[in-house]
């Protein structure tokens, strides 16, 4: 699992396709989130495991990512207002495998006796089993990977909020996808006010 913690930090941090560099804001922007979550961390229960990643995942700090999106996407209908930075979370979870890993030996899938009703395939059935199951538990089991970013506009609350269910192996477009997502609802949030 610290490999999926590791492959998940690399691929948040290439974040490429986001908006260049504003060279200026067009409004006043403040990071004010209470509690910075400075380093990516991976906790663990008998649920699964969740990677929360911090500052450290991102290539450019999150208050620059998110006062140059808004001023992208929503920089006229913010201009000369105050925005600040109340939170900015970005997660996977990845449910945990239950009863299909090889240690916990889970009951054999049942297979039929052969032809000649030696039962070979009987015996062959229940020693791949559990490898099959392993297999398939860990190709089908679903991966949520949600972002939110709460910030206020002028005292007004606005959110972005965006989350996937994926199954399978998460890449970095996956996540980047839905951060972005959560930056454009958080973009057409503060361009309603």
């Amino acid at each position: 699992m610290t490999r999926l913690l590791l492959a998940l930090v690399v691929l948040v941090a290439g974040c490429q396709t986001a908006p260049p560099e504003a060279t200026a804001l067009s409004f006043a922007f403040v990071d004010a989130r209470s509690q910075l979550r400075l380093v990516t961390t991976q906790e663990q229960d008998s649920l699964g495991t969740t990677v929360f990643f911090g500052d450290d995942a991102f290539t450019r700090p999150p208050s620059v990512l998110v006062g140059n999106w808004l001023q992208d996407r929503a920089g006229t209908a913010l201009a000369g207002k105050r925005v600040e930075l109340k939170e900015l979370k970005v997660q996977v979870f990845q449910p945990a495998a239950g009863n299909s890993s090889l240690a916990s030996g889970p009951a054999p899938l049942p297979m039929p006796v052969d032809a000649a009703g030696s039962g070979r395939s009987a015996v062959v059935g229940s020693l791949l089993a559990p490898v099959v199951i392993d297999y398939i538990a860990r190709r089908s089991r679903s991966s949520l990977v949600s972002a939110r970013i709460e910030a206020t506009v002028d005292g007004v609350p606005v959110v972005g909020l965006s989350r996937q269910s994926l199954t399978g192996h998460i890449a970095g477009d996956d996540i980047h996808q839905v951060l972005f997502e959560a930056l454009d609802d958080l973009s057409r949030d503060a361009g309603r006010l």
